[in-house]
């Protein structure tokens, strides 16, 4: 099998860690316990990003170069955290998910505050995940940020328009 670099996942399958040779992962922690049950057999919930850094979660063979991306912005709570975050496995962080959030809005876009962290991450130097991002600020925030930007997973609307 060819080697394998997973960009975007929540955990790493026994299976697959024994029939695949993964070099490398992006993983995405989760917070809840729920799913920190389902994935790595540990039911434990974290309040934020230092939290679940202190604890050891994910256990991997030594051989798989692996990081984090945020995909939880909420995870992070303030723009201030991120120069404490620098020198850990955190390299990217999305920008955003499922809901609206104090940076950003699904409708309405880049709000000031999200301006902001736009600045702080470059600043801090992260990979800005844009994944989720409503298709028409794509662009713009592209224009934006001054930094490396990364887009694992998108709707890509237009592909659904009717013709």
């Amino acid at each position: 099998m060819n080697d394998l670099f997973l960009m975007h996942t929540h955990y790493l399958p026994m299976p697959l860690l024994q029939s695949a040779n993964i070099v490398g992962a992006i993983i995405v922690p989760d917070f809840y316990a729920d799913m920190n049950q389902y994935y790595w057999n540990k039911p434990v919930g974290y309040s934020n990003i230092f939290s679940y850094l202190s604890d050891i979660i994910i256990e991997l063979p030594p051989n798989i170069v692996w990081h984090y991306s945020i995909e939880n912005i909420n995870m992070v709570q303030k723009k201030e955290w991120l120069p404490l975050l620098k020198g850990t496995k955190i390299n990217s962080i999305q920008l955003f998910h499922s809901k609206d959030n104090p940076y950003y809005s699904y409708n309405n876009g880049l709000s000031a505050h999200g301006r902001e962290l736009l600045s702080a991450l470059s600043e801090n130097h992260f990979i800005l995940d844009l994944s989720h991002v409503n298709d028409k600020h794509l662009y713009g925030i592209c224009k934006l940020y001054d930094g490396i930007i990364s887009i694992s997973h998108c709707g890509c609307s237009e592909l659904y328009r009717e013709r």
